[in-house]
């Protein structure tokens, strides 16, 4: 899923603004499946992260996708996988080399990924 594809479900895309600095965007492709919708994207500027921008994103995000389940990936050395589960997502698998194709190889995030689910 790519950012353009994303924008096609406004009701599932938030943006967080700062005056008119963006500080943080997250988006939900829904109906991947059956029921399930996939957030590829949940993104908080650095000097912005640890403020509750994250949380208050995913929160609106998760309610626009009431009564489907939601899936993503997330490095498995990203913090971001505590805020997903105070949310109740699950790990479900781990994916090795998941990240390969999308980072360089000195990126500070395992290439290694937790396939994580929320149940509805």
């Amino acid at each position: 899923t790519n950012i353009k594809e994303c924008l096609e479900y406004p009701d599932f895309t938030v943006v967080a603004l700062c005056e008119k600095l963006v500080i943080g965007f997250g988006c939900l492709t829904p109906n991947v499946w059956i029921n399930e919708a996939y957030l590829p994207f949940l993104i908080v500027h650095p000097e912005w992260q640890s403020a509750g921008i994250g949380s208050f994103m995913l929160y609106h995000l998760v309610q626009a996708c009431v009564g489907n389940d939601i899936t993503l990936h997330v490095a498995v050395n990203n913090p971001a996988v505590f805020l997903y589960q105070k949310f109740g997502f699950k790990i479900e698998q781990v994916c090795l080399e998941f990240y390969n194709k999308y980072y360089p190889p000195e990126y500070y995030y395992s290439k290694n990924a937790f396939l994580m689910r929320l149940k509805k």
